[in-house]
């Protein structure tokens, strides 16, 4: 009797990291549910981009809504409202980047959406986690680094596994990371 040949089913296609493109239900369910649960996070953030960042050119990018903070000249200098001066800030599904090279930066890009998949497990409860061991590892930081919020920010659990990512990432080790490869539904 003939041995039959076995047929590969492997895919040439990259592996699509996007969690909100599945086929199977129960996982789109989960990942709607994310979105509703982080949609207070969003509304905050949207607030704060609109009021005080005078964001702009909102699109919607790999399942989140991104927008670059306002900036202005003072002195010849610009100066960009997002508060701490990072690259950029996460609120629930919606990141606001400081500048436009910002938002070309793929490593910032991927641990941004760290904090938005934390943002739609933790959901309110999220704010609250960060700012609490924030405010605790800045109180600690602070007995013996005077106005060190840097090292707090750093050491917050949100921040440490988002840079963890972010670093593999960098190294090749996560080359598809969910926002690596920007798709634009709006905007540009």
């Amino acid at each position: 009797m003939p041995e039959m040949q076995r047929q590969t089913t492997e895919s040439t296609e990259p592996t699509d990291p996007q969690p909100f493109r599945t086929r199977e239900p129960e996982i789109a369910i989960v990942v709607a549910l994310g979105y509703v649960w982080a949609a207070f996070n969003t509304l905050i953030g949207l607030l704060l981009a609109v009021v005080f960042y005078r964001a702009r050119g909102f699109r919607w990018s790999d399942g989140c809504l991104e927008a670059v903070g306002g900036s202005f000249q003072r002195d010849g200098k610009t100066v960009t409202r997002i508060w701490g001066r990072p690259g950029a800030q996460t609120w629930g599904w919606f990141i606001v980047y400081r500048t436009e090279a910002h938002v070309a930066k793929a490593p910032l890009r991927v641990h941004e959406r760290v904090h938005v998949a934390q943002g739609m497990v933790g959901g309110p409860l999220f704010l609250l986690a960060y700012g609490l061991h924030f405010l605790i590892e800045f109180a600690w930081t602070a007995r013996f680094r005077p106005s060190r919020w840097y090292d707090a920010y750093r050491r917050v659990w949100a921040e440490r596994m988002a840079y963890r990512i972010e670093d593999e990432f960098r190294r090749g080790l996560r080359p598809n990371a969910w926002g690596a490869n920007p798709r634009y539904f709006l905007g540009n």
